[in-house]
């Protein structure tokens, strides 16, 4: 998979990845685009249990656009709304290369769910 660097790998196999535990593709989906950055982890850890993620009890206050921006890529991908455009996500100005690969591997994730993270894997070892 594409990780941003190296502890987003740590941050996301840490919360998902264990062993006996299955979450669904839009779970995986959104805890990966979560995880990929240390400040917006910091406030929606909390959010997130075993089972679901409490989107409303994430702290907007003060958060860098594009922070906001894979939020709220994470809580569509997640709850299937619309928050976000795709105008938003391939706008340069508003995201960086990386985020838009994270978001497109995001949905990747969401599509074919521990399919994809496998898949991934093996081509990467």
């Amino acid at each position: 998979m594409i990780y941003k660097n190296e502890q987003h790998e740590v941050r996301y196999r840490k919360a998902v990845l264990r062993k006996g535990k299955t979450h669904s593709r839009r779970f995986l989906a959104a805890v990966y685009l979560l995880t990929s950055q240390k400040e917006l982890w910091d406030r929606a850890r909390y959010a997130v249990s075993n089972e679901k993620i409490e989107f409303n009890e994430i702290s907007r206050s003060n958060i860098r656009l594009p922070a906001l921006l894979i939020l709220l890529a994470a809580r569509d991908l997640y709850e299937g709304r619309k928050h976000i455009h795709l105008t938003d996500i391939g706008d340069q100005y508003l995201i960086t290369d990386w985020e838009f690969m994270l978001i497109i591997e995001a949905a990747m994730i969401s599509r074919e769910g521990y399919g994809w993270i496998r898949k991934t894997d093996e081509r990467t070892r």
